[in-house]
């Protein structure tokens, strides 16, 4: 919880370092408007994986989490209250199941073991997705408040897991970092929000699996979080 705070405090304070009063660039055309935005907004959210695995069956909302930080927004303005946008979004995800399971990474596929005598007293085990993500928003505006569905194309980099701990009675310590982990290239997500004076709440479901069958435990995700513009 503690690095999830950490990571709250930080996301807020990129959005007060980068967020503007006015949009970057903005011009008109038969009374429609078009802007463009850098660094519209960022958030943070809890994720709640579902499948029928020992990962889903072993974890909680509260241990899985994501970040995002939007880098660009083009925003087509139509009519007054009215927005269409088209952003690029970096995003970051951590799953972790609970403690008395562990995350390994063993013959290029991830599993999840029980602990026991050699694997145990974990102190550090997740799984890191980064991704880029194209999300395209409708937003409606009333007053200080705004409404956005949309969906998003992710494209997903290479996986990251991290295992540490003590293994024995003795003590004997482990530390082993898996890189290249392979991941489903691309998935999508639907998604829903509403903000008031530029704090907002946000909902997401991701269909498609994280990773196919032969890759690791498959799941997929819905998300519940805060963001800033």
């Amino acid at each position: 919880m503690k690095k999830i705070l950490s990571i709250f405090a930080f996301l807020a304070i990129s959005a007060g370092a980068f967020a503007q009063d006015d949009d970057f660039l903005t011009f008109t055309s038969d009374n429609e408007m078009h802007a463009l935005r850098f660094v519209d907004h960022v958030g943070i959210g809890l994720t709640s994986p579902m499948g029928d695995n020992l990962y889903t069956k072993h974890t909680s909302i509260i241990r899985n989490y994501e970040a995002f930080i939007n880098v660009l927004t083009y925003k087509f303005i139509p009519a007054e209250d009215n927005a269409i946008s088209l952003g690029v979004d970096l995003g970051w995800n951590r799953y972790m199941p609970n403690k008395d399971y562990y995350f390994d990474y063993q013959k290029e596929q991830l599993v999840i073991g029980q602990t026991d005598p050699i694997i145990k007293n974990l102190k550090k085990n997740w799984l890191d997705k980064f991704s880029i993500q194209i999300p395209l928003d409708y937003t409606r505006s009333f007053g200080p408040a705004d409404l956005t569905i949309g969906a998003s194309a992710e494209f997903n980099l290479p996986g990251y897991c991290r295992l540490q701990g003590d293994s024995s009675a003795e003590v004997d310590k482990y530390n082993y970092k898996y890189k290249g982990i392979k991941l489903t290239p691309f998935t999508a997500n639907v998604h829903v929000s509403f903000t008031i004076y530029n704090i907002g709440v946000y909902a997401k479901y991701s269909p498609m699996k994280v990773m196919s069958e032969a890759q690791g435990p498959e799941f997929t995700t819905w998300t519940v979080g805060l963001f800033f513009k």
